[in-house]
């Protein structure tokens, strides 16, 4: 069955979602200032999550994180495994003396 949602309902949804969005950047912000790091991590918010009592919904993050990781891991191999597939042994060695050469 199809629902549908009135723009009153987008609007407050979009606010809460901003609302929410904004106390969990304080939360990490909060934690990695604890810690002395500039920069936001994946552990600062899980860490931040949990402060502001979100706690379930750190497994599900966790595993769709790592998820991720993995189809961009994937992603980068394949992308770097095309250009060296045409590619000759001889190929291979001017590209590793080029190296050599230039640092």
């Amino acid at each position: 069955a199809e629902v549908k949602v009135s723009n009153e309902c987008r609007t407050a949804l979009a606010r809460a979602t901003s609302v929410f969005v904004l106390y969990l950047t304080a939360a990490a912000t909060a934690v990695a200032q604890q810690k002395n790091h500039r920069s936001l991590t994946a552990d600062h918010v899980f860490a931040g999550l949990e402060e502001i009592e979100f706690e379930n919904f750190i497994g599900p993050l966790k595993a769709e994180l790592e998820n991720y990781r993995k189809l961009m891991k994937s992603k980068k191999e394949k992308k770097a495994a095309k250009p060296n597939a045409d590619k000759t042994i001889e190929d291979a060695v001017i590209d590793l003396e080029k190296l050599a050469e230039n640092p």
